[in-house]
This record gives C-alpha cells, structure tokens and sequence, in this order.
C-alpha cells in the first residue's frame, strides 16, 4: 500500500509542527503570547513611574493567574520573545524618564516584573482558581485554619497563635503588601540618588 505524503498546507493540529522545531520553542512562543496580553492591556503613564510599576506588576499577576495551568512554565523557560523585550523596553523608557539612572533602571524593572511572575507562579499552585467563588474561598481558608491548629502546639505556635491574621492575609493583601515595599525601597533609593552597586 502507498503511503500519502502530509500536505503541509493543510490546516491542523499537526501542521503546527511543521513550524517549530521542538517543544521548548512551542513553550517559548506560548509564554511570549501570555505576556503579550500583559503588554496589550498595561496602562503606562509615563509622568508616573510608581502608577506605571504598580500597574505593570498587578497587570502581570492578572493575566499569568489567568492563565494558571501555563504559568508555573515561567519558572523554567527564559522569557525573551518579542512581546517580553517590548514590554521591559517600555517599561525601562518609563524609569529613565523618570530620572533614574541606566543601571538603576534595568534593576528596577527586573525587580517588579520578577516579583509579580514570582508570586503568580506560587499563586498558581493553590487549588482554587481566580474564578473560585467567595463560598470555594472561605472553604478552603475555613480548611487551611483547622489544619493550621490541629499542627503540636509545641513545634508551631506562631502559626497556631496567627493562624486568624494568616487567614486575613488573602493573596490580594500579601500581593499588594510586598509590590508596596518593593517600590517604597525603590523610591527611597531614587530620591537619594544613590546609584545601584
């Protein structure tokens, strides 16, 4: 029996193949389509550097949390397509506007972007989704309590003492908390005009 040669004009599952060598390209394109919807829905102010950081870090977190079942691929691929460099362009433009110094600049942009990628990636691997209800949600904190109080009292107390304050510490909160100081230090170290080391 003769064999037919694939038509790679077809359209297809498979015809994708034909255009990508190997499964990390196939990875690397897909997190550069990720972070492209980041790039197209960032607000960018360019007189306000902090709005600007903020913005791009929450923006970030939105969009890779999103897409949880992608993102933990983060961790591991290098993020240098075209929609990534874009994006740290613009970004970078936005700080050196702003006074800061080149170094300065890159580092800081590094720095939020990797704190928002970083603390998407850890958020992906709770089981609840961004989509889970408020009930799913006071399940799962109602859970993580009693299993917090249940652990010997005389190896964790200050996780059994806290326990209520952990539970109040939604990712929202602790997001929001670290992304503040991380720019309160990135402000005090601009305003001294003391470059990075």
């Amino acid at each position: 029996m003769r064999r037919r040669s694939r038509d790679r004009s077809s359209p297809g599952a498979t015809s994708l193949y034909w255009h990508i060598r190997n499964k990390d390209e196939l990875l690397d394109l897909v997190l550069d389509r990720i972070i492209g919807e980041v790039v197209a829905e960032v607000a960018m102010r360019a007189d306000d550097w902090r709005w600007t950081a903020a913005e791009t870090a929450r923006t970030f977190r939105r969009v890779l949390v999103r897409h949880r079942h992608v993102t933990p691929i983060m961790g591991v691929r290098p993020t240098v397509g075209p929609n990534a460099l874009r994006g740290m362009d613009t970004l970078i433009g936005v700080l050196l506007g702003a006074g800061f110094a080149p170094r300065d600049a890159v580092m800081a942009a590094n720095t939020i972007v990797n704190w928002a990628a970083g603390y998407a990636v850890f958020e992906c691997r709770r089981p609840l989704g961004h989509d889970s209800t408020a009930e799913q949600e006071a399940a799962y904190t109602r859970d993580f309590n009693e299993f917090l109080v249940s652990l010997p009292r005389d190896e964790y107390r200050w996780m059994i003492e806290l326990a209520p304050l952990m539970a109040e510490c939604t990712a929202d909160v602790q997001f929001q908390y670290g992304l503040d100081r991380m720019l309160d230090g990135i402000a005090l170290q601009q305003a001294g005009s003391t470059p990075t080391p």
